[in-house]
């Protein structure tokens, strides 16, 4: 089992995927081409990123959709429509499986310091 983030560049996506990450998960993402600068901790830890199709989704993936994603988006409809896929969409995810203040200290930590 992957967890894949569509729209994994967004700030609390990338933390989370980080976080996920460094907890020894396998995570990928989606997300448009241009560089964001939030892709750079993903990257660091060589975390896949590929452009959006409904081919990411794969069976038995837990599946985090970033907030600015509808039903109609190709990935989130493949994802929700495959039965052995568990959809969350970002707000649901965090507030219910990440303890809050280790996602902010993550975000203000990581992916705002200045090296």
């Amino acid at each position: 089992m992957a967890y894949h983030f569509i729209g994994i560049k967004g700030t609390g996506m990338a933390a989370l995927a980080c976080i996920l990450h460094d907890e020894h998960k396998e995570v990928t993402g989606s997300d448009i081409d241009k560089y964001i600068f939030t892709e750079d901790g993903l990257r660091a830890r060589n975390i896949p990123i590929y452009s959006f199709s409904p081919d990411n989704i794969k069976d038995n993936d837990t599946v985090i959709i970033g907030l600015s994603f509808d039903q109609t988006h190709p990935e989130v409809k493949a994802a929700m429509d495959n039965p052995t896929v568990k959809t969350y969409y970002y707000n649901e995810y965090k507030d219910n499986q990440v303890r809050g203040d280790r996602l902010y200290q993550y975000i203000f930590e990581e992916l705002f310091s200045f090296r």
